[in-house]
């Protein structure tokens, strides 16, 4: 494999997806990726956030 280049699908800047992390990705089954790190870090905070706050407690039920 060698090395790709890649347009983020959210910021639409060219990332470089390396051959070792494609690898990775196959062994894992997983597909190419659609996002820069960097979209990929602000969707992973976005997300954790949204859930903060919700579970309930034992006094609820």
């Amino acid at each position: 494999m060698i090395d790709l280049t890649l347009r983020c699908e959210d910021c639409g800047k060219e990332f470089v997806w390396s051959a070792e992390e494609q690898s990775f990705y196959q062994s894992k089954g997983l597909k190419q990726p659609q996002y820069c790190q960097i979209c990929r870090g602000k969707y992973k905070a976005g997300s954790q956030d949204q859930f903060r706050g919700r579970t309930k407690q034992a006094a609820d039920f």
